[in-house]
């Protein structure tokens, strides 16, 4: 193997923000073609080495085996210095879906600190090899030639071969099973990628059970940031009748194919997977990393679950500024079904910052429980059997506009954008103010909480342990970041009142990097992701309005494409499809269906709603609550 690199991916997230399509979106990193410059910046070696994040307690009630019950995977990773992030980030992406199978512990480790011993309290082994340049140490392969007889072991993307060389001379030795596959090359895109040609050719379509995944293939046309993960791992099996090819990924261009995932068994019950790449870079709703959000079933040998593929329904952004007949007509529709649905609720009304017009003519910030006709509406959701999910404190970001124009339900709360950033703020005294002022008007409205949802999914390392620790669920897609945390240790026992929690909890302290981060997608409930959050899938998207357009960041989405995606959900173990739906979509005087004629009578109004419906029944889903402890276990259920 010569051992070259022509770039790198970064890996990055999806929050819900829609920026102008002139606007040049930094959380695209370009896919870097200069070596030198990559090597320097992002793979230099040094004699500091982060601390890896300690996972912190689970909160005050976790759906789990008791710790000692639990088997343990180990997820090592690649990490070369401060600026090597793409390890760290993705180390954590499988933790979190570790975090969906009760009975499993999980720690995330730096193989460079690897010592002698360190498999001995392991079960299954992940290995993440995001970094070419860097060595292995002996001793983790010396250790893992005798765990694989017997265990688990997932790796991802390079180096294969020097591990390969390595065993060719220990199995002569001790007898073991050969290795009957190597990847004697890594596979590259066949040219440039350019503005006029943003797939130049590589092996970007993968089939798995009938279905097919695609990487990333983008080019913004402002920044000429190029948004793709072209490279993959060339399997040559050598034994075609012992290795399973359990996905195969295409070309784009010549159609040839070539195995993705392999694996082989060996003798005495150790099992060997192979993924060509890292499955997590650039993720989106139909992205190859579903199918190791699969496979991981087979890897920690967990069974398929009993229960029917789960359909979920959220009514978003619901405030006062939604006319009530809208929203009555949305629930009464799913209730008149049988659907069972949950509102996004917040808590406070803003627009402090846009330009009022009609009943909204003096700037206004206000709870939603002090609107009249809105309070009434809740009382009547309540009666027609809507789960409320806390959908933040306004939806906006205080005395900052941070996205758009400042107005509830349009802005971040606890993030900056531009700029990408947690709020200026951000902190546990912070937090905990603006989670009380929500939990106040819940309270007044007499509404139970059901889970949490961050507005635009988007906050802070440090803001997404407060929420694991507050909520049994949180009903989101989280950022994930290089970070670790410092400070008091387990400040979530259940043996403290909640104020001893929260007292305990203000002098912790979290150091990130927010240069990049991941964003991913949870398949099936999460019952403990990397910062401790209990996770409601959330895996199709939503309906967009007419006016968004493909040249913005995010493509639109229609009802076909939330349906396409959740026919391949389907192929996924324990599958959730879950979408959202914005009741604002029932008006038809809308500057989005105004600015596209036609558009509300052929596509808008309830119509989007009923399509989705029907669509996710005749596929085979099951629509149910975000309180059925069948699926989404809690304290109460329990009889706690």
């Amino acid at each position: 193997l010569t051992r070259a690199i022509s770039g790198m991916e970064i890996v990055v997230g999806s929050t819900q923000d829609e920026p102008l399509a002139t606007e040049a979106d930094p959380r695209f990193p370009i896919y870097n073609l200069d070596v030198r410059t990559l090597l320097k910046e992002r793979l230099r070696k040094d004699s500091h080495h982060s601390q890896s994040f300690l996972s912190p307690a689970r909160s005050s009630f976790r759906p789990f085996a008791k710790q000692d019950q639990k088997k343990h995977a180990c997820i090592y990773y690649d990490e070369s210095g401060e600026g090597d992030q793409i390890g760290p980030i993705h180390a954590r992406l499988i933790d979190n879906l570790v975090g969906g199978f009760r009975s499993w512990a999980k720690e995330r480790r730096r193989l460079s600190a690897f010592q002698a011993g360190d498999l001995q309290d392991c079960d299954a082994v992940f290995y993440l090899a995001s970094n070419f340049m860097s060595d292995n140490p002996e001793a983790f392969y010396r250790e893992l030639v005798p765990f694989l007889q017997t265990h688990s072991v997932a790796w991802f993307n390079y180096k294969f071969d020097s591990f390969y060389d390595y065993y060719l001379k220990q199995r002569f030795k001790n007898g073991f099973d050969p290795i009957l596959f190597n990847i004697p090359k890594i596979l590259q895109a066949d040219a440039p990628a350019t503005l006029d040609q943003p797939d130049p050719g590589f092996y970007r379509i993968f089939h798995y059970k009938g279905e097919t995944f695609e990487k990333l293939a983008r080019f913004d046309p402002v920044t000429h940031l190029y948004s793709a993960s072209p490279e993959l791992g060339e399997v040559k099996i050598l034994d075609q009748k012992k290795i399973q090819i359990l996905a195969q990924a295409e070309h784009s261009k010549s159609h040839a194919k070539t195995p993705y995932v392999v694996a082989q068994d060996l003798t005495q019950g150790g099992r060997l997977y192979y993924f060509a790449d890292l499955p997590f870079s650039y993720n989106h709703y139909e992205d190859r990393s579903l199918i190791f959000s699969d496979l991981i079933y087979d890897i920690l040998k967990e069974p398929t679950p009993k229960r029917p593929p789960v359909a979920l329904v959220r009514l978003e952004d619901v405030s006062p500024e939604v006319p009530t007949e809208y929203l009555t007509q949305s629930i009464d529709y799913l209730s008149d079904r049988s659907v069972p649905y949950s509102m996004a609720l917040i808590p406070y009304y803003s627009n402090l910052f846009t330009n009022p017009m009609g009943a909204w003519n003096v700037p206004t910030w206000q709870a939603a429980d002090r609107f009249p006709d809105f309070s009434g509406f809740l009382r009547y959701a309540q009666a027609r059997g809507a789960a409320f999910v806390m959908h933040g404190l306004a939806h906006q970001a205080g005395d900052l506009i941070s996205g758009f124009n400042g107005g509830t339900g349009s802005d971040y709360e606890f993030w900056t954008w531009p700029g990408d950033r947690p709020h200026p703020q951000d902190s546990p005294e912070w937090v905990y103010k603006r989670l009380d002022l929500a939990e106040g008007v819940f309270d007044r409205l007499k509404i139970k909480v059901a889970a949490w949802e961050v507005p635009h999914y988007a906050a802070s390392a440090l803001d997404y342990i407060l929420f694991g620790r507050e909520f049994e669920w949180n009903y989101h897609r989280g950022l994930y970041f290089k970070s670790e945390m410092f400070g008091p240790g387990d400040f979530s026992d259940d043996s403290l009142s909640r104020m001893e929690r929260r007292e305990r909890a203000k002098s912790l302290t979290v150091k990130a990097d927010y240069t990049n981060f991941g964003g991913q997608i949870f398949p099936y409930p999460i019952y403990e992701d990397s910062y401790g959050q209990a996770i409601i899938p959330e895996t199709l998207g939503m309906v967009d309005f007419a006016l968004y357009r493909p040249d913005t960041w995010r493509p639109v989405s229609t009802v076909d494409d939330l349906l396409r995606r959740a026919k391949k959900l389907k192929v996924i173990r324990g599958a959730v499809a879950s979408f959202f739906w914005h009741p604002m979509l029932l008006d038809p005087k809308s500057v989005y269906y105004v600015e596209v004629p036609g558009s509300y009578d052929s596509i808008g109004g309830l119509k989007t709603l009923k399509r989705l419906v029907e669509g996710l029944k005749g596929l085979g889903y099951e629509f149910r609550s975000i309180l059925d402890c069948s699926v989404f276990p809690r304290k109460e259920c329990a009889g706690e």
